[in-house]
């Protein structure tokens, strides 16, 4: 048994080898092509986003002069890919002959390892390949740390089993994950065409204006800091990040905890269906996320660097929410960003930006469309989700050789291994 630093290395009911013992080991060229032009797949990271490469994201391709040219090596057909730079544990399968970049590492698996199992194997190891990688800004595994990762070889027929059983999962997890991209694409077409002053929602068509967002909502920005004063109430504050990385603000948010002053609380103290805008940004196309205001803690204040926009009667809150994450309003806020390093927003712009309103019922079913239509979605993630943690404790039986695959299913595996033996003989 192959020594090393894994969990696989110990109480496995197989032998363990380092992968580099038991197949071939391709390192790919330093040097860049200079020209992409002909029919051979050149792979970087970004393009593996799959099992099997080249993906549909493959955009670059060379011919053999310019591999020769860049002292490239061609990978072949049915080798197992593994990123060895930044996303350790991203392992993919060749179903044609390729050509990688430095950040990958190919291995060439022998007739006695299955090169499906043998992706399962290493990607398995996520954990192990982090443990050993040399760290500056970013992960890095040179050659002999990407050989070093031990592998459990139970015989072939086996290895076969498993793989297969694990595609399953795979396969339930790329359905899953086309269906809410196609379900987004779906959202991002609704939000476009319902928030526009060209449609209604009713078969009459109701009278639709455009207004300024600085007439139909009280602008209000912050200046709550994060310190927390023993002569001042304890808060909770609602911060730019609970905003940028959130649609809606609710009770079950981590927030924050500070201290502000009477006048503080009764300025700037939430109430549902505020929308939250940041109104701050590195860059300006970065400006103006919100997040809208469902429910939320009675102390709860809203934090520095947001604007609350409170609606009037004339507007709905989450109607306003999903409007502003529109393409064009929110390319009407990045024209009104102001800076050099950073950028903001003054309170001039809130009276530049506007807004397509039609009546409030109207404003409220589209904002119920347009919830349902992301309820769709978040239920499809939690599944991924589901899928994806299930896999990754199946993962960890079944390469352990802790639960084993039926010798019923092994054996058809191995009587079909020789007929296709005899076959081609």
């Amino acid at each position: 048994m192959a020594q090393g630093d894994s969990a696989m290395s110990s109480n496995s009911p197989w032998e363990v080898e380092q992968i580099g013992k038991v197949c071939v080991s391709i390192v790919p060229g330093r040097n860049k092509p200079k020209e992409f032009s002909g029919s051979i797949p050149w792979v970087t990271t970004p393009e593996i986003t799959s099992r099997y490469i080249p993906g549909k994201n493959q955009t670059l391709y060379l011919s053999d002069y310019w591999i020769n040219e860049a002292g490239a090596k061609k990978v072949p057909s049915g080798s197992v890919i593994i990123a060895c730079v930044g996303d350790l544990g991203l392992v993919a399968i060749a179903t044609e002959e390729v050509v990688l970049n430095q950040q990958l590492h190919a291995f060439v698996c022998p007739p006695s390892v299955h090169n499906e199992y043998c992706a399962y194997a290493l990607e398995g190891q996520k954990a192990y390949m982090y443990k050993i990688a040399s760290t500056t800004t970013i992960p890095y595994l040179n050659k002999t740390n990407c050989e070093s990762i031990n592998i459990p070889l139970p015989p072939l027929p086996e290895q076969k089993a498993i793989a297969d059983l694990l595609s399953t999962w795979d396969e339930a997890i790329e359905k899953n994950e086309r269906l809410i991209d196609a379900k987004q694409r779906r959202f991002r077409w609704l939000l476009c065409s319902l928030i526009s002053d060209q449609c209604s929602m009713n078969d009459e068509k109701a009278e639709w204006k455009k207004v300024k967002l600085g007439e139909v909502c009280k602008v209000i920005t912050s200046n709550v800091d994060k310190k927390t004063s023993p002569d001042e109430t304890p808060v909770l504050l609602c911060n730019y990040m609970d905003v940028y990385k959130n649609f809606y603000i609710t009770k079950g948010l981590d927030f924050m905890s500070a201290s502000a002053t009477d006048g503080e609380i009764e300025k700037y103290q939430l109430r549902v269906h505020d929308v939250l805008l940041t109104k701050d940004s590195e860059t300006p196309d970065d400006i103006a996320n919100s997040a809208c205001v469902l429910d939320a803690p009675e102390t709860l204040l809203c934090g520095y660097h947001l604007a609350i926009l409170r609606p009037k009667k004339t507007l709905f809150g989450p109607y306003l929410n999903f409007a502003l994450h529109t393409p064009r309003i929110r390319y009407e806020f990045s024209r009104q960003a102001n800076g050099a390093t950073r950028f903001g927003l003054t309170m001039s712009a809130y009276n530049m930006v506007e807004l397509p309103l039609p009546p409030v019922n109207e404003q409220k079913a589209i904002a119920a469309a347009l919830t349902a239509s992301q309820h769709e979605i978040d239920l499809l993630k939690q599944l991924a989700e589901k899928y994806k943690t299930q896999k990754r404790g199946l993962m960890q039986k079944m390469l352990t050789g802790e639960w084993r695959v039926k010798s019923v299913i092994i054996d058809q595996f191995a009587n079909f291994s020789e007929k296709q033996q005899m076959n081609n003989e």
